[in-house]
């Protein structure tokens, strides 16, 4: 049987591997510096799946793990455990945060870029569009704002595909890392309150 990760799931792992979680927000996505950190820990991933199962049940566990980081972001976001100031923060001057070694995708620097350049043409509604729940008027008046200037952020000739949801989603990674992401004990902290609700 093939079972797709759950909640249940990504927070055993978050709580269980937190500097797991800040090393992996510490590569860009897609890079074969995220690939090479994440496969390592893939026994990780794996307990905690087979602690949600009977063991008297054989199957293999699927890991996107592209869905899985999205998922934990949101998760940190949603938490409180990344602090999304009102004022513009003073990392957005750091776009070029990444590491620039291993293999890295171009498509995921554009991304990067889009996402850095997009909060600071307008910083407020960046942070409306991360801290508002998905599907909410509150999200879709400040996509409204922000999708004009997506041409403008994207290098001459570069192909990029996006919809709203994957510009959600970059928007996030954008704002972890303009305000200085978060540390493996408040990675754990969020988690263990949360479970514990």
């Amino acid at each position: 049987m093939v079972k797709p990760m759950n909640d249940t799931t990504m927070q055993c792992i978050i709580e269980h591997d937190p500097d797991l979680i800040v090393s992996w927000f510490n590569t860009l996505p897609g890079s074969s510096l995220e690939r090479k950190l994440v496969s390592r820990r893939k026994s990780q991933f794996t307990w905690c799946n087979r602690m949600m199962m009977s063991p008297m049940v054989d199957w293999t566990p699927q890991y996107d793990y592209a869905a899985m980081r999205v998922a934990i972001l949101q998760f940190l976001l949603k938490s409180g455990s990344v602090a999304v100031p009102e004022i513009r923060p003073a990392g957005l001057d750091r776009a070029a945060w990444y590491a620039n070694e291993g293999s890295i995708p171009p498509e995921s620097v554009v991304a990067n870029d889009l996402g850095f350049c997009l909060a600071k043409s307008d910083w407020p509604a960046a942070r409306t569009v991360v801290l508002s729940p998905r599907g909410s008027m509150e999200e879709a008046t400040a996509l409204r704002t922000l999708v004009p200037l997506v041409g403008g952020c994207i290098p001459p000739g570069a192909k990029f595909r996006i919809d709203r949801a994957r510009l959600r989603e970059i928007l996030e990674e954008t704002v972890y890392h303009a305000v200085g992401g978060a540390t493996a004990g408040v990675v754990s902290s969020a988690s263990r309150s949360t479970k514990h609700r």
